[in-house]
């Protein structure tokens, strides 16, 4: 007994450094982002008082040259035009536009019998303020109605009796070659069972009693899976043979993460979700883009065909966020709606097996892959509509307009007598 609660004990300190390590990862993350925000305030601060004091000084230039010229001069000054010009990258993803006072062609000079001086100015970009103009018009609107009832957001935590949890929500851990695998509610099928492992301890907590629980079980290797990341194990009071996986393992290589857990079979791909948000403060817009035809081949072709990228994930120091997220099912351990997430300062995230992992592939090769991604498959531009507030504001409408059928009518009467 002394053995079970030690183990307790030891569950329980883990748990906690995890949370520590959580908040303390979180708050990093925070001041990461705010101080990041803050240098890009006094950027576009410092650049804005620039660029006034030039055209400002140029302006004042301009009217004490047009002061003292002569008519001739100034019929000059009045022939200059003023156009706008696109330049769009060779990827088609990035786009600026400028105000450019530039010489009128010799038929424009025919056509307006006046002659053209040449005078340059900047103007900031439509296109650099509200992001890439074809990705903003290419999608079509899905909107997604919500409402605002507290009660659908109210989170509650319900503790289950010990004696209506099933046998892998009684006994959620299992010791296994030193480490605490996880156990799933995910039976496998006996003919994928390898080798005998032998028989291990499983521990559940009745939370509600606060009593420890252990029973044996008996391990199993899975075909093309390495027992490192997950085994298969049996309780003694069920025939099922259901999964446990290790949320430490942690591969060295995407290759080893790839070959451990067979990806190549048994990961699927779902929808895509690109966050298109743009603009800073008032002009904040945010948006997304649903990609609903993603094709397996591009993934494994255009994102993960380096084997030899090695994992560099950090719980500790982890603060780079997510652009793109892939979602991925790993039916076979019982993994459903998990994600390949890519970042623009160029890493693959995922959190299949519960824990993180990270492989750095570079800012340009995280480009390209989402602008490949957005340029070939189909999608929509997510609208979150709040139905309530539509609601209310059909009622207020109906009701000012009944206010104002009612207040002409008085008024008629009233003129009437």
């Amino acid at each position: 007994m002394k053995n079970c609660e030690e183990m307790y004990n030891d569950l329980l300190k883990r748990r906690d450094e995890y949370l520590k390590n959580k908040t303390n990862n979180r708050k990093f993350a925070i001041r990461i982002s705010l101080t990041t925000l803050a240098l890009i305030v006094c950027s576009i601060l410092a650049v804005s008082m620039i660029n006034k004091d030039f055209f400002s000084s140029k302006k004042s230039n301009k009217q004490t040259t047009g002061n003292s010229s002569t008519i001739s001069n100034s019929a000059q000054e009045n022939n200059e035009i003023e156009h706008s010009e696109e330049f769009v990258t060779s990827d088609n993803k990035s786009s600026s536009s400028a105000a450019v006072k530039e010489p009128v062609s010799n038929s424009d000079v025919k056509e307006n019998d006046k002659t053209a001086t040449t005078s340059t100015t900047t103007t900031t970009s439509a296109t650099e303020q509200n992001g890439n103009n074809s990705t903003q018009n290419k999608w079509p609107e899905k909107v997604i109605e919500y409402g605002d009832d507290a009660t659908s957001t109210e989170m509650t935590t319900k503790i289950t009796p010990w004696d209506e949890l099933s046998i892998t929500g009684k006994y959620n851990e299992i010791e296994f070659n030193g480490d605490r695998y996880s156990t799933k509610n995910q039976t496998i099928d006996s003919e994928l069972l390898l080798e005998n492992l032998g028989s291990y301890k499983a521990i559940g907590l009745d939370e509600i009693n606060d009593k420890l629980y252990e029973t044996q079980v008996t391990a199993y290797s899975i075909k093309n899976l390495s027992k490192n990341a997950v085994i298969a194990i049996n309780f003694e009071s069920t025939s099922e043979f259901y999964v446990a996986t290790n949320p430490f393992y942690s591969p060295a290589t995407l290759g080893d993460f790839i070959t451990d857990l067979n990806l190549k079979e048994n990961l699927t791909f779902g929808l895509v979700r690109y966050d298109n948000s743009r603009g800073m403060g008032d002009d904040y817009v945010q948006e997304t883009i649903e990609l609903t035809d993603l094709k397996a081949e591009m993934v494994w072709e255009k994102l993960l065909d380096n084997p030899a990228l090695k994992n560099v994930y950090s719980i500790e120091d982890w603060w780079h966020f997510d652009k793109m997220n892939i979602s991925v099912n790993l039916q076979l351990l019982g993994y459903r709606n998990f994600s390949f997430g890519v970042t623009e300062d160029g890493y693959i995230t995922t959190n299949i097996l519960d824990t993180g992992k990270a492989f750095y592939i570079g800012p340009q090769k995280a480009k390209e892959f989402m602008d490949y991604l957005l340029e070939t498959c189909n999608g929509y531009k997510i609208v979150y509509k709040n139905s309530q507030e539509d609601n209310e504001s059909q009622n207020n409408e109906t009701t000012s307009a009944s206010t104002s059928s009612v207040t002409a009518s008085h008024t008629v009467k009233n003129q009437n007598h």
